[in-house]
């Protein structure tokens, strides 16, 4: 029985590490990220300072493969709501935490959206003279692209 066991564990290891580079996360039973990388910190997606905003998939890095993105707000304490921009890159078996991007304090989300290989952020701020206690009003629209390994906004 034991032995039944070890062929089990090693054939279930050996199928996710030979999938092919082009299977989705799926092919090993991992539907969706499980991990953000806020601040250094690997953060369960269930992890009670974390609130999921937003979420959207599509490969970003032309793998083939389609990353897990998330806008989740980290309060980790004291009157903060910390929006963070969160990627996980999609592998041929389950999913990469890459570090987030914070986004801003307290703001408003509009819209998140992955079209050609690039990624899109529409949110709403405040101007840096007006209080936290102020509607966020300004709207912004950050596009980003995943380079090296990286998050990186682009220019407008």
């Amino acid at each position: 029985m034991r032995q039944l066991r070890l062929l089990l564990a090693v054939t279930l290891l050996a199928g996710c590490q030979s999938a092919p580079k082009t299977a989705a996360p799926e092919a090993c039973g991992q539907l969706a990220p499980r991990v953000h990388l806020v601040e250094g910190e690997a953060l369960a997606v269930d992890h009670p300072q974390l609130t999921p905003m937003l979420a959207a998939r599509g490969d970003l890095d032309g793998d083939g493969i389609d990353e897990g993105v998330d806008v989740v707000v980290h309060q980790p304490g004291g009157s903060g709501s910390f929006y963070y921009l969160s990627v996980n890159r999609g592998l041929a078996c389950g999913f990469e935490p890459l570090a987030a991007v914070f986004i801003g304090d307290r703001i408003a989300l509009d819209a998140l959206e992955v079209s050609g290989g690039r990624l899109s952020l529409t949110f709403r701020d405040r101007d840096p003279q007006e209080p936290m206690s102020a509607s966020p009003t300004r709207l912004n629209r950050w596009r980003f692209a995943l380079e090296e390994g990286r998050l990186n906004k682009l220019a407008r």
